[in-house]
């Protein structure tokens, strides 16, 4: 079953959390810039699909709203 290809994940964190940040950098994520979110200043950082992989980008669903 194929679904649609992603372009970009994104994760964010908050700028001191340097063990989250190492994570997502292990995970070939890269750091993107200084946002807001949930009221609070965090770093964001991305995955494009090239990076990763057509095929593997395919394997991902977006996550349903909790």
């Amino acid at each position: 079953m194929n679904g649609p290809a992603l372009e970009r994940v994104v994760a964010y964190t908050l700028p001191d959390n340097w063990a989250s940040r190492r994570v997502m950098e292990k995970c070939a994520f890269t750091y993107d810039r200084r946002i807001e979110a949930q009221g609070v200043g965090q770093v964001l950082y991305r995955l494009d699909g090239h990076r990763f992989g057509a095929e593997h980008a395919a394997t991902l669903r977006p996550r349903k709203p909790l």
